[in-house]
């Protein structure tokens, strides 16, 4: 006693803490996932039970998707467990164990497992109220199947093994199942010889409500039906085996369910109709039978490829006689095949009815009867017709303006193969034949009803001489008289503009002939193309249809609409704009791949609230809409998508005109940064950034972002190519901040220098270390590079001075001082600037100025013709630009001279910036002077250039005179 004591509380102190706390918080529990309420031990590879008798507080566990092979007992789970799910599991043994003691237990889903037989009812509590054991092996239902099953309202027995016949669904097999309220049955016939539906068993399901049962050409439902009062959905499985399977349905075939109020005979797949004729597919239901039926309010005949509209006429003409709400008729012909028509008889009947909803989907439909529409009953409120061949150069308007009911129009899929509905990769529709016949019998009857009378075996033989002529005569005309038909019935007028009818209804011209596309909504019966649709009508789902190349400015026929769905329809340009669209909540023009949008396009939706254009290509087009236009007046816009637009920016005022504007959603897109206002969206709940280019966000964006008015808007930036780098430090301090808002801290990432993925929360501390330790650095870094560039541009500036200060002073003359090129023009004001030194200005006075006396030179001498109160360099600049030549006079107080050399130098500059490279430097040399001692710039000129030596004219002043005035000339 003492041992198992200590088990129990050893037991006790390893729960988890979620459960001994009380919270949901989710942990372990014997490495499953688990809270106070649910222990989830799915997929975690189990081959034995944990022990969870003490969690006393859980209601519900999963054990589903394990490798367990037997029953678990009941001391193993809590108390008072509610759902147990062993689905997806090996179990096959179930002879060692009970959870009779689960008292509470309502739900067992032993679904996809291994059984042979139903569970003994002995050990299963009374309180089960839901049983699955579906797809197992299941081929009888033991010794006490439901012995404790007085309160189960659910069985699921479909997929098993089990034969309809005596020897398994005994006599008292569901005698304690008075409270059950569905049976599923169903797909478990395929080994049935000789099938029937015993009465003594189904006469004990007072309570049934629905059942799902496999249906074969050889059985009927017996009286004891009939007095199943409760029994108001019935489906039935036509697994199509040879010889038993249902080809057609008798008159009688329903006669005992009355009561019936949904029939569902749907294949629910496509068979691959193979050309050995062993399965057996229905193809008619014979007139009356439907009729039965007087309550069914429902009824499904889809997928039962091989009935066709000649099947379906049987049935609408029954349909008066019932209650029908809801009639689906999707793919009764093979997705391929040459292209169906709905004649007027077809559908007819059904004016009689009060059907609600028609589903007609992948019927390859490609046009209709003149004035069929106008058959369908007032009553109808949705009509589908997705995935035929209707197309909008055949869509006709006779009748269109009647169908005063319809406020659901589902015309998707257009022109679409069917496939994905088809499981064989080699998919055959050998339904050639049945077409034609089906097509030879309904045309030859509206034939006959128009021209008396024409026998069967002319019927017959008219279709064997042309069976391609047939289909061509029928289409041919059909189509004719649609063209043809040019003087449309004046039926209902177009709201808000009444002296536009259904007669304005024209095909659409070119815009060849449009220079600038309508501005706003005002119509205009020359370029508004009208585009009809039921008076009724809020919704249009014409999706993935092929629509064309451009969304033309059109007039909806009238304002009723309020979602509209284009999506996947490949248009490359929303022209617009569309009118008369001004109740249009909902519009999804997403998947389009558009390039282009028109600012005007959305003009006509003033009170849209939800916008769609997904999946397109709009990103450069939106950059064009600086003032956000193209969302101007749309006011009450509530949520946004434009992801996945390859959006590379947007203009900063994109959002300007959509202030109530809730949810954006940008993702998937390839923006690196955001520019765009939102301060005024005080609204605004979210954005999604999710799955751009963004490495980090610059300061001027998350300013923008924090300005935001809204003070619960949630940012979604998950699924970036964030950076971490000192670059984009502060990014990262600044999402750590806004966590709250932005969500899912702890799971972002970053790249590093070695494109790394690292969390966020992981390395922002030591990115904040080495980013701060390199600041000191980087200033350092930075001075020196400034002292150093300084130091250099310093060098640069003295070596260059002379040139600089030149070339200064030719700016300012230039530019301010009316400069003029005068070597170009020869016109200058003295013949040669004297450079000289104070102490040989008597050489000057007394010799050199008898160039102007005995010569005519005009000479620049300093003393006597620099401006007074302008500065030295510009008199000395000015000088030597307006002189031809400059005269050096050397000597050893020239070389020491600081003006002197300046005057060298500038002389130089004048020569080769403003002269282009002309020597205009003539050296005279008053004093032997060792050439060593001479500055090497001085040399170059005595090297290159002629000079005078004054020593060796000394005693001849003509001749100096002489040579110097040669050389000012030259």
């Amino acid at each position: 006693m003492s041992i198992l004591l200590m088990i129990s509380l050893l037991e006790l102190l390893l729960l988890p803490v979620c459960y001994l706390s009380g919270n949901n918080t989710k942990t372990t529990c014997a490495k499953c996932d688990c809270n106070k309420k649910v222990i989830n031990c799915a997929n975690h590879g189990l081959n034995r039970y944990p022990n969870f008798s003490l969690y006393k507080t859980v209601r519900t566990i999963n054990f589903s998707h394990n490798n367990l092979e037997y029953m678990p007992d009941a001391n193993l789970l809590p108390d008072h467990l509610l759902i147990l799910d062993l689905s997806f599991n090996k179990i096959n043994r179930s002879e060692n164990y009970s959870l009779s003691e689960l008292k509470t237990l309502q739900q067992l889903n032993l679904r996809n497992n291994s059984f042979h037989t139903v569970l003994d009812g002995r050990k299963l509590p009374e309180s089960v109220i839901y049983l699955d054991l579906s797809v197992n092996k299941i081929n009888s239902f033991g010794t006490y199947p439901f012995v404790n099953s007085r309160k189960l309202q659910v069985l699921d027995l479909h997929r098993n093994l089990l034969s309809y016949n005596r020897t398994v669904f005994k006599q008292h097999v569901f005698n304690n199942l008075q409270s059950l309220t569905k049976l599923n049955i169903g797909q478990n016939g395929y080994d049935t010889t000789e099938p029937v539906y015993p009465d003594e068993v189904f006469q004990h399901l007072k309570s049934l409500h629905t059942l799902v049962i496999d249906g074969f050409s050889t059985t009927s439902f017996g009286k004891v039906f009939s007095n199943m009062k409760n029994l108001q959905v019935l489906s039935i499985n036509n697994l199509m085996l040879p010889n038993l399977g249902i080809e057609t349905i008798t008159e009688n075939y329903f006669e005992n369910l009355s009561q019936i109020t949904a029939l569902d005979i749907s294949l629910h797949r496509y068979i691959q109709i193979n050309t050995s004729g062993s399965e057996v597919h229905l193809k008619s239901i014979e007139s009356g039978a439907i009729a039965k039926l007087t309550n069914l309010r429902s009824l499904d005949i889809s997928f039962n490829s091989m009935l066709g509209f000649c099947g379906l006429r049987n049935i609408t003409q029954d349909l008066p006689k019932t209650d029908i709400k809801v009639l689906k008729a999707n793919q009764i012909y093979c997705p391929y095949g040459f292209s169906t028509i709905l004649f007027v008889d077809d559908i007819k009947p059904l004016k009689d009815t009060n059907l609600t909803k028609l589903y007609l989907d992948g019927n390859r439909l490609e046009m209709t009867e003149d004035l069929a529409p106008t058959y369908l009953p007032k009553t109808l409120r949705v009509l589908s017709l997705m995935g035929n061949r209707l197309r909008l150069e055949k869509y006709k308007i006779d009748g269109i303006f009647t169908l005063t009911g319809i406020h659901s129009l589902f015309l998707s899929f257009q022109d679409q193969t069917q496939s994905q509905r088809v499981h064989s990769g080699w998919f055959v529709c050998n339904d050639f034949i049945d077409t034609l016949n089906c097509l030879s019998d309904r045309k030859s009857w509206m034939l006959q009803k128009q021209n008396g009378g024409v026998s069967a075996k002319q019927r017959q033989e008219s279709y064997e001489s042309d069976e391609f002529g047939l289909i061509a005569e029928t289409y041919s005309s059909d189509y004719v008289k649609y063209v043809d038909s040019k003087n449309f019935p004046k039926i209902r007028y177009i709201q808000s503009y009444p002296h536009i009818t259904a007669a304005d209804i024209k095909p659409y011209q070119p815009l060849a002939t449009i220079d600038n596309p309508p501005p706003d909504c005002t119509f205009d019966p020359l370029i508004s193309f009208v585009n009809a649709i039921p008076p009724n009508t809020k919704q249009i789902f014409y999706e993935s249809s092929n629509l064309g190349d451009i969304i033309i400015p059109f007039w909806m026929s009238n304002d009723i609409l309020e979602n509209i769905s284009l999506r996947g329809n490949n248009f490359q340009n929303f022209q617009g704009p569309v009118c008369n669209v001004t109740n249009v909540k909902i519009l999804d023009l997403s998947e389009n791949k558009c390039l282009n949008i028109f600012a005007h396009f959305f003009i006509g939706f003033i009170n849209l609230e939800k916008l769609f254009l997904q999946g397109n290509l709009l990103g450069d087009a939106m950059k064009t809409f600086e003032h956000g236009e193209l969302f101007e007046k749309k006011l009450k816009l509530k949520m946004l998508n434009i992801s996945s637009n390859r959006i590379t920016t947007l203009p900063n005022n994109f959002f300007a005109h959509v202030p109530n504007i809730k949810t954006i959603d940008i993702s998937h897109n390839l923006l690196t940064d955001w520019n765009v206002t939102i301060s005024h969206l005080w609204k605004l709940n979210i954005i999604d950034l999710s799955y751009n280019q963004i490495t980090f966000l610059s300061d001027k964006a998350m300013k923008k972002l924090d300005k935001s008015t809204s003070q619960h808007m949630n940012i979604n930036m998950m699924h970036n190519p964030f950076e971490c780098s000192c670059d984009s430090l502060s990014f990262l301090l600044w999402y750590k901040k806004n966590r709250k808002r932005m969500g899912s801290y702890s799971i972002i990432t970053c790249k590093n220098s070695k494109r790394e993925l690292i969390y966020v929360e992981d390395v922002l501390l030591i990115l904040q270390k080495q980013c701060n330790s390199k600041v000191g650095l980087l200033i350092g870094a930075g001075l020196f590079l400034f002292v150093s560039l300084g130091s250099i541009f310093g060098a640069i500036a003295y070596r260059y001075r002379i040139r600089l200060r030149y070339s200064f002073h030719m700016f300012k003359r230039q530019y301010f001082g009316g400069y003029e090129p005068l070597h170009v023009n020869q016109n200058y004001a003295f013949d040669a600037f004297i450079s000289y030194a104070d102490h040989d200005r008597q050489f000057v006075i007394n010799r050199l100025i008898e160039l102007e006396q005995k010569k005519g030179k005009r000479l620049c001498i300093h003393h006597r013709d620099f401006i007074p109160g302008n500065e030295i360099a510009e008199n000395i600049i000015n000088g030597i630009h307006h002189s031809k030549k400059t005269i050096c006079v050397i000597t050893r107080e020239f070389l020491r001279s600081t003006w002197c050399n300046y005057e060298f130098n500038i002389a130089r500059t004048e020569g080769i910036c403003s002269r282009e490279r002309e020597n205009i430097i003539i050296v005279i040399l008053m004093e032997d002077i060792p050439f060593k001692e001479i500055p090497i710039r001085i040399m170059e000129v005595i090297i290159q250039e002629t000079y005078l030596s004054f020593a060796e004219c000394l005693n001849d002043d003509d001749t100096f005179l002489d040579l110097l005035a040669t050389a000012i000339e030259n």
